[in-house]
């Protein structure tokens, strides 16, 4: 006999995680917000997205301070944050980390090589709520450095 096929079917997604990683840090968020009153948008990730040179600090809080719930860091060279102290210091603190203010956060690398993802990502894991890859860049220097987008070919 065989076996059933499972072709067309979609298997559900447990996206449980982003609950309670949002309501683990919601006592943070400003109850004064139209959005967070509203029945619909009240339990749903309000995200600032990783953009390459755009999504730093001060920009993550500003969104906060509006509503942002969820937010990630720039795209982050995972290469260059390993090797260089000056790169690694522009996109993070070793010192101070991030503040309380701007969690839960997700910290976004590019590259291909593991052996540069892994200590970039090792390095700040005790002060993110999560990391991620970027497999979505669709630009030529992604395709250049063989990361983004061009990793799922």
């Amino acid at each position: 006999m065989a076996a059933p096929s499972t072709a067309g079917k979609r298997r559900a997604v447990d996206r449980s995680w982003l609950k309670h990683l949002l309501s683990a840090h919601a006592h943070k968020m400003d109850a004064s917000f139209p959005c967070r009153a509203d029945p619909i948008l009240k339990d749903k990730a309000l995200v600032v997205a990783p953009m390459v040179d755009q999504s730093d600090l001060p920009f993550r809080l500003l969104c906060r301070r509006y509503g942002a719930n969820l937010a990630y860091t720039p795209m982050i060279h995972a290469r260059l944050f390993v090797e260089r102290k000056q790169y690694r210091e522009r996109f993070w603190d070793f010192v101070n980390n991030t503040p309380d203010e701007d969690r839960p956060l997700i910290a976004q690398f590019c590259g291909s090589d593991p052996t540069y993802l892994l200590p970039a990502m090792e390095s700040i894991q005790h002060a993110v709520d999560a990391v991620d890859i970027n497999c979505g860049c669709p630009q030529q220097i992604a395709k250049k450095g063989r990361y983004g987008a061009f990793l799922l070919e």
